[in-house]
């Protein structure tokens, strides 16, 4: 038996393992977007839709079911914007 074709298939089989292992763990990472970042992107394609209303809603769902969000202060940005863009409701938007 070669000794050092043995080690160099173990050696590919290693690699090739820790290869889908790292991808696996990608993969796993980017399905589980957080609930409060979901809200957000969801939100922001909204907007970019001009779906103001819409955008409004997701927003302030973001804003009080997630306080302490990491989007929290962007998300009152845009509820102001999509407030503002609205018509009407320019005072509330300063608020």
């Amino acid at each position: 038996m070669n000794w050092k074709k043995v080690r160099c298939k173990v050696r590919k089989s290693i690699i090739g393992m820790s290869f889908l292992l790292l991808l696996s763990l990608f993969l796993q990472a980017s399905i589980q977007t957080p609930p409060d970042e979901k809200l957000f992107r969801e939100a922001k394609i909204l907007i970019f839709d001009k779906e103001w209303e819409k955008a409004q809603e997701k927003l302030g769902t973001l804003l009080q079911e997630y306080p302490r969000s990491l989007f929290y202060s962007q998300a009152v940005f845009y509820k102001a914007r999509c407030l503002e863009e609205q018509g009407g409701k320019e005072e509330e938007a300063l608020k």
